[in-house]
């Protein structure tokens, strides 16, 4: 799913990767689908570059309350602390 050389910096920000009980594949959809529902325009290929940047978000967005709701989410309705992940990993998307 993601870029070979991006793999260790990943898990040095989110060592949960390496003993985490869900698959990564699956835990991936799930955090790409929160995304799309604050960003409804961003891509597979922006998930992958959004949580390579920001691993954590994995474990950050996929378990909020707030996307049990069946609907678009403003990005003010998160935390501030995935609010600030999930600005910065898309907003360097395209640097």
């Amino acid at each position: 799913i993601f870029p070979l050389r991006k793999v260790p910096t990943m898990i040095a920000e989110a060592p949960k990767l390496l003993y985490g009980t869900e698959p990564i594949p699956e835990l991936f959809e799930r955090t790409c689908e929160c995304i799309k529902r604050v960003y409804p325009k961003e891509t597979e290929e922006g998930c992958v570059y959004a949580i390579s940047e920001e691993p954590t978000l994995m474990f950050d967005l996929p378990d909020l309350h707030i996307f049990k709701k069946d609907e678009r989410i403003d990005i003010a309705e998160l935390p501030m602390a995935v609010q600030e992940s999930l600005v910065y990993a898309t907003r360097n998307e395209h640097e």
